[in-house]
């Protein structure tokens, strides 16, 4: 089962697991306080939404047409029509952290210009602002590892820069299963395992 509409003339399609993360976070709340839970459910998949808007948009301005995005229970995709240079992924890679950045910001500044009651506001800072930072940590297949990667094709062979990113995701994600577990963000922890588990099978 998924959802599949138009955006900005891409198709934005969101899986099965997305729903069932959204549903879960709704009922979490319990029928008290079912509200805030799918407030919050939606302020995270539409910061979603716009982090793979910015990696999207900004294929669009450099020339790699974005062919759909894919909103999953761990995430989102955007997707293209072709391969990227170096340069133009480096680029597209950290638009995303960017978007989420600035909407961040944005609603930090209306918050302190305008008075909106109730959570919204700060739920869109504190996720666009953590989730941006976060992804840009060196650690594949998040934004941060990406980057590392291109970065590294601009000087070197693309093997030496995989595998020097690979190499840099070790040591992070090992970092951030300790921190999610000693902190109790344990979706932290799921991530830094599943990135750790990637880089394994791919060295397999």
């Amino acid at each position: 089962m998924s959802i599949t509409f138009p955006l900005m003339g891409l198709p934005v399609r969101i899986t099965g697991s997305a729903l069932f993360v959204l549903a879960f976070l709704v009922l979490q709340g319990g029928a008290a306080d079912m509200g805030s839970s799918l407030l919050w459910g939606l302020v995270i998949f539409g910061s979603i939404l716009v982090h793979e808007m910015g990696h999207a948009l900004a294929g669009r301005a450099l020339g790699v047409e974005p062919k759909g995005i894919v909103l999953h229970g761990f995430g989102g995709l955007c997707m293209y029509d072709r391969p990227m240079s170096a340069g133009k992924g480096l680029l597209v890679t950290l638009a995303g952290p960017g978007a989420g950045l600035l909407l961040g910001g944005l609603a930090f500044v209306i918050g302190r210009v305008v008075s909106i009651p109730g959570p919204l506001l700060g739920w869109l800072v504190l996720t666009n602002v953590f989730w941006s930072l976060f992804n840009l940590l060196p650690m594949l297949p998040l934004d941060g590892g990406m980057a590392v990667r291109h970065g590294l094709e601009l000087v070197t062979t693309r093997g030496k820069a995989a595998r020097v990113a690979r190499a840099l995701t070790v040591p992070t994600a090992v970092g951030v299963i300790a921190w999610g577990i000693w902190s109790g963000f344990w979706f932290v922890s799921l991530v830094g395992g599943l990135s750790l588990v990637q880089v394994f099978l791919r060295r397999g």
